[in-house]
């Protein structure tokens, strides 16, 4: 089976699942449309308070926060869908007879978080358009590419982090707390609700180990800033790619160990 069938079937399936719990399904929309009316009225209170730190971003916290919560989500997608899908296999019984069928092992990796990444995707858009079309977001002079390009680095970043939860999940049954920590000092470091410029100095460049930082920081310089070119943008575009070339190799690494532990020790169907 291709790799097209093989992510058309997951995304089938995850689909269907959603699908059926329609009061969920409805719900969720209605969450997202009530999320986009809170952070408007925040930004009514704080957006002069902090116009002179978003300066470099349009002066707009509106803007600012709806990109800061867009990537949020995407990383806490990254973070708990993988090794959600595992822990779901283990309980239903599917993840060994999964990992015995002719599916490569990166093409299983890639695929079980597919649907919800393609969802958050849906919901990112749409906290974009409808931000345009009725609270005066506005990106009309933002770098495109240089955002695609940047949000491309950010996935695949933020899915080396997904990576070792997933095999923390293989090796010890539980890897909520250590997705929730990572979340955390994401949320508090990354610059989310935020400038960096708040933070001291010693904390400025702690954040920079997370990629949430450079993602979100870069993707704002893209999208909100009529200045900012890709000279501007390339050091933010370069902390991610170095974070991939550490973490990538790390995740892949912990993750193939965690399942031939299991595997060997007998583990693999345990929760």
């Amino acid at each position: 089976m291709t790799f097209r069938r093989t992510a058309a079937a997951f995304i089938r399936r995850d689909w269907l699942i959603a699908t059926s719990y329609r009061v969920n399904f409805i719900l969720s929309l209605g969450t997202m449309i009530a999320a986009l009316f809170f952070m408007a009225f925040i930004s009514e209170f704080v957006g002069d308070v902090a116009a002179d730190m978003l300066k470099g971003y349009d002066g707009s916290y509106f803007a600012f926060l709806v990109l800061g919560v867009g990537v949020l989500s995407f990383l806490d997608t990254a973070l708990t869908q993988a090794s959600r899908r595992i822990r779901e296999g283990q309980v239903l019984g599917t993840l060994e007879a999964l990992l015995a069928t002719r599916t490569g092992l990166p093409t299983i990796l890639i695929c079980l978080p597919l649907y919800a990444f393609l969802e958050t995707s849906v919901r990112f858009v749409l906290y974009l358009v409808l931000g345009i079309a009725f609270f005066e977001m506005n990106v009309s002079s933002g770098n495109v590419p240089a955002a695609l390009l940047l949000f491309a680095a950010a996935i695949v970043a933020f899915a080396s982090l997904g990576l070792v939860v997933a095999g923390l999940t293989i090796a010890f049954k539980r890897a909520e707390p250590i997705a929730n920590l990572i979340s955390g000092v994401s949320l508090f470091l990354g610059g989310v609700y935020y400038p960096l410029d708040v933070l001291p100095g010693w904390l400025h460049t702690l954040a920079y180990l997370l990629p949430i930082t450079p993602a979100l920081a870069g993707l704002r310089l893209a999208l909100l800033s009529d200045t900012a070119g890709w000279s501007d943008i390339l050091p933010e575009l370069l902390a991610l790619l170095a974070y991939i070339a550490v973490m990538l190799p790390v995740g892949i690494a912990f993750f193939r160990w965690s399942l031939r532990r299991a595997m060997r020790d007998g583990t693999l169907t345990q929760y």
